[in-house]
């Protein structure tokens, strides 16, 4: 067996974050001799000294480009130096709720594992110069995340390692389109086996939506449609993310015809953001206090009333949508008068002589 690895990197700012990463993942692996490997590129020594271990390795990490670009490339240089291991890259904020050994061994076994973008993406020319590179025309139905996601590095880390060459000599294109391409170029398409973002990521918020979202069932994290919960992706210690996590909620219900956030649907999404926090807190223990802007709830309220109507009958709600109708239907109803005034304003115009037509324009 080779060794296993699981390279992440962060700055200051993150520490929240990896605090729960390192206790959620050493408390699901524990004696499973999974090394891990982090880029430290400004992280506080009394934190530094807190979590290292025999099972853990700090690698320092600068850029000239700033904390962002060192954290986000440079793992990806990290880990294809890894050549005689199966790497796991994932981000500082991130946490694990159960084992996740098993998608290390399918890499080893020669497959490309990662979580699903939940999406699925035409690259070609088009995308030629965005990327300053030669893109391949490949509609890729197994787009993935940059993260987590498990490779062979002697078999496969030359994606890695071509994402990294790329963005140190042109700085262009987003290291997760990176990744399909170079997967793409380099002919492993073949070989990738995504996992559902609802179970690695919630990307899309896949993680709190009425069908994915994420239950406790008799101790268990899962899906709503019962799958288990392996990684959960996220800046849960910022009162404004986790606030704006519930943004996009309300229209995504009213497209469905849900206009309350007394729903089923809408409470199941706030349970699930909840146990997504409690889950993060049960290992985030780098003291950290999260705030939220008042603006920024100001913002989640103004879609709620946008697009709830906050009945508590079906009878009521009908009345209240019926009353919008009316409004709508006056506002068309005045737009159609003036349209028919300008008609004929128009035609009376167009009626009269060309010499009085001239005298009305100039």
């Amino acid at each position: 067996m080779k060794p296993y690895y699981l390279v992440a990197a962060a700055s200051k700012g993150y520490q929240p974050g990896l605090a729960a990463l390192l206790n959620s993942f050493r408390h699901h692996h524990a004696g499973q001799g999974i090394k891990i490997v982090i880029c430290d590129y400004d992280l506080e020594p009394a934190f530094v000294e807190k979590y290292s271990g025999d099972d853990l390795e700090w690698v320092k990490v600068t850029s000239e480009k700033g904390n962002i670009y060192a954290t986000k490339i440079h793992r990806f240089r990290v880990a294809s130096e890894l050549t005689d291991g199966v790497v796991g890259v994932f981000d500082s904020d991130m946490y694990v709720c159960r084992s996740m050994l098993n998608f290390w061994k399918m890499a080893e076994a020669g497959f490309i594992v990662g979580g699903s973008n939940a999406s699925n993406i035409r690259f070609g020319a088009n995308w030629n110069e965005g990327y300053q590179m030669e893109v391949p025309e490949v509609y890729n139905t197994r787009t993935i995340t940059s993260v987590p996601t498990f490779m062979d590095v002697r078999r496969d880390g030359d994606v890695w390692w071509s994402i990294y060459e790329h963005k140190e000599a042109t700085n262009a294109g987003a290291d997760f389109n990176l990744l399909n391409i170079f997967l793409a170029k380099l002919g492993k398409l073949d070989r990738v086996i995504p996992f559902t973002s609802a179970q690695f990521t919630g990307v899309h918020h896949q993680q709190i939506k009425e069908s994915t979202g994420i239950i406790n069932k008799a101790g268990e994290l899962l899906t709503n449609n019962g799958l288990e919960l392996f990684s959960v992706h996220g800046r849960f210690w910022s009162g404004d993310w986790y606030a704006n996590l519930l943004k996009p909620m309300p229209k995504h219900y009213a497209r469905m015809g849900i206009r309350s956030s007394k729903s089923k649907a809408y409470q199941s999404s706030l349970k699930s953001r909840q146990l997504l926090i409690d889950e993060f807190n049960k290992y985030c223990d780098w003291p950290y206090e999260a705030t939220t802007k008042p603006e920024t709830l100001a913002n989640v309220k103004e879609q709620e009333d946008l697009f709830f109507t906050e009945a508590k009958s079906l009878e009521e709600e009908n009345a209240v949508l019926e009353k919008k109708n009316e409004t709508l239907l006056d506002a068309l109803t005045q737009q159609g008068r003036k349209i028919r005034q300008l008609e004929e304003q128009l035609k009376g115009h167009l009626e009269q002589p060309m010499e009085r037509i001239y005298d009305l324009t100039t």
